[in-house]
């Protein structure tokens, strides 16, 4: 039976998930009428005038008529935004100025209320059907890391942020949830001294002896963590000591026992771990399931600050999240710009998105 917090967080995503499921013989009229949708939104914004863009205009001509934008097209527009400027990108208010990295530096990307439900619209049905896949980790707490501490958040002068978004405001109403199963207190985020986060993150993870899943985007980050155990043991037990010499004491002979007993040891409940694995993390990826082999590992979907891509949905795979945002792919090969139920399979494309936060064919 899954416990009373899991199983009420489950039922409010269900929803979502059914939502999902059921629209997919639907997914590519969704995808153009999500167009239509935004182009009216755009039509009142300075973007849209600038571009003439009319609240009639059919998706094929918006095609057509607006070309791919690159962040450097967009930056006069995002610095409109930091002076205060409304209505820039989207008719929506700005919440967050959210930073990536980027050619010339930081990327600041715009965060409305609408970017964040569409987020959820994929985050949702993935956590739904990982709590049915995997029953076993709702027997637990969990590590949830999204963002890493940076730079400090300041105030815009029309009211939102710019910096990082906790992770928490991806989550909407889940994060009631999800701040019960946490193993990291929210304060933490606001350290910025990296190697005193690093501490204190593995702190309580050693604290957390019901931990069952785990959910981070690199397994650079992860192996980290997990490297400041044999970098620190005697800092770490006595901090742990000070909270339960009881759990201290156990911890020091787990760390005593060699790779994986270690890992059993320290958290006997944990059972799946989501994190990316492609591209340049595929290395630090078997570096990481080779010390945890008695856990199950899933790969991430295309993430971004920017935007979601795809998600996990088992026993699938990874789909494509076509009820958040508007896609197309452009072939790298021959430049064509494709709907994505016209790609091919075998060839390289590079994502393109329409977001609800003003991200225009970015």
């Amino acid at each position: 039976m899954i416990p009373i917090p899991y199983w009420l967080w489950s039922m409010g995503l269900y929803p979502s998930y059914r939502r999902f499921m059921a629209s997919l013989p639907r997914w590519r009229e969704i995808q153009r009428e999500k167009l239509v949708r935004y182009i009216r939104r755009l039509s009142r914004t300075r973007f849209g005038r600038d571009h003439g863009i009319t609240p009639t205009m059919d998706p094929d001509t918006f095609r057509q008529r607006i070309p791919p934008q690159a962040y450097e097209t967009l930056l006069p527009y995002i610095q409109e935004i930091q002076q205060g400027k409304p209505h820039v990108l989207t008719p929506g208010t700005i919440r967050w100025l959210h930073p990536t990295g980027g050619s010339l530096g930081f990327h600041w990307i715009p965060y409305t209320r609408a970017l964040i439900r569409e987020f959820q619209a994929a985050l949702s049905p993935w956590l739904f059907n990982l709590f049915r896949t995997f029953p076993e980790i709702t027997r637990g707490t969990t590590y949830w890391a999204l963002t890493l501490p940076g730079i400090p958040t300041r105030r815009l002068p029309s009211g939102g942020w710019m910096g990082y978004l906790p992770d928490t405001a991806y989550l909407g109403w889940q994060a009631f949830f999800f701040s019960r199963l946490q193993v990291i207190p929210p304060s933490l985020l606001s350290i910025r001294d990296p190697e005193r986060f690093r501490f204190q993150t593995v702190l309580h993870l050693l604290a957390s002896e019901h931990l069952s899943w785990m959910s981070f985007w690199s397994p650079l980050w992860m192996n980290a963590l997990l490297d400041l155990l044999q970098e620190a043991p005697d800092r770490l037990l006595e901090a742990l000591s000070r909270r339960s010499p009881e759990r201290a004491s156990r911890v020091e002979r787990a760390l005593a026992a060699p790779e994986p007993d270690r890992w059993i040891r320290l958290w006997p409940r944990l059972r799946l771990i989501s994190m990316w694995g492609d591209g340049d993390a595929r290395w630090a990826w078997n570096h990481l399931t080779s010390r945890f082999p008695h856990v199950r590992f899933q790969r991430k979907g295309l993430l971004a600050t920017e935007g979601v891509v795809t998600f996990p949905l088992e026993p699938v795979g990874h789909v494509l999240a076509y009820t958040s945002h508007v896609y197309e792919f452009i072939d790298v090969g021959t430049g064509d710009v494709l709907w994505p139920w016209e790609v091919e399979e075998g060839r390289i494309y590079q994502v393109m998105l329409t977001t609800g936060s003003g991200l225009v064919r970015y």
